[in-house]
């Protein structure tokens, strides 16, 4: 799917996921806070869908 053979898409992918990762922990923390249930409960959601 993707070609790594050059260092430089390897250190962009995994800049591109870390961007993602956290960006979802304070999406996760708010709307476990509006659903009303514990902060946490939304980040363990967060972490266990991948």
């Amino acid at each position: 799917m993707f070609d790594f053979a050059r260092l430089a898409q390897i250190r962009i992918e995994s800049l591109a996921g870390l961007t993602v990762a956290l960006a979802l922990v304070p999406e996760a923390v708010a709307f476990a806070f509006v659903a009303g249930v514990h902060p946490l409960v939304g980040l363990y959601a967060a972490l266990s869908s991948e």
